[in-house]
């Protein structure tokens, strides 16, 4: 009991002198510095999962399954089971597509074309934000940035331009769809 008396009378000396503004400057500036350490190890939330994460590979299929039959081979069926039912696209340039089947049509249109479009997502530009519910993962936002090209009758591939991309992937009847896409920041190929 005495010990314990002994440790109350020092610690009432500190927080009556100027001790404890010392002692205090000292725990606020470990604090500080334990925490930009911390910060400096952990991983930064901008960068997405782990591109080993499960999720991230799943996403990563679906977005080369999604553009090698909807952009590069415009292959409207293949594509029709990728997306959403209720799906939109906003385009910077093209506007809204409001609905699947708007979207999928648009195939028609450019599928006997002379030219033929590729799209090439660059190199470490995707992410992955799983979205949550109460513990439970119902979705994730996707972006990255893509190249597009024109490819001419002899195979020669002509790169157009290049845009950014966010997707949003929601989990629908225990699969991955694509429910809203924006496409944005189209910059034409420097000639």
């Amino acid at each position: 009991m005495k010990m314990y008396n002994n440790y109350f009378q020092h610690l009432r000396g500190a927080l009556s002198s100027k001790k404890l503004i010392s002692t205090y400057t000292i725990v606020l500036f470990t604090c500080f510095c334990l925490t930009s350490a911390i910060g400096q190890t952990a991983k930064s939330p901008q960068e997405g999962l782990a591109r080993s994460s499960r999720l991230f590979q799943t996403l990563q299929k679906r977005d080369s399954l999604l553009f090698e039959l909807a952009f590069n081979q415009q292959n409207a069926k293949g594509t029709d089971s990728l997306l959403h039912e209720d799906f939109e696209f906003y385009h910077d340039q093209g506007g809204l597509t409001d609905s699947k089947e708007k979207f999928l049509g648009k195939f028609k249109s450019t599928k006997n074309a002379k030219y033929k479009p590729l799209r090439k997502l660059l190199k470490n530009t995707l992410q992955v934000f799983p979205l949550y519910n109460r513990g439970k993962l119902y979705a994730a936002i996707q972006k990255g940035v893509h190249e597009f090209y024109m490819v001419d009758p002899e195979k020669k591939a002509h790169l157009t331009g290049n845009a950014k991309f966010v997707h949003l992937w929601v989990k629908h009847k225990d699969r991955w769809c694509l429910k809203r896409v924006l496409s944005y920041d189209h910059q034409e190929a420097k000639k």
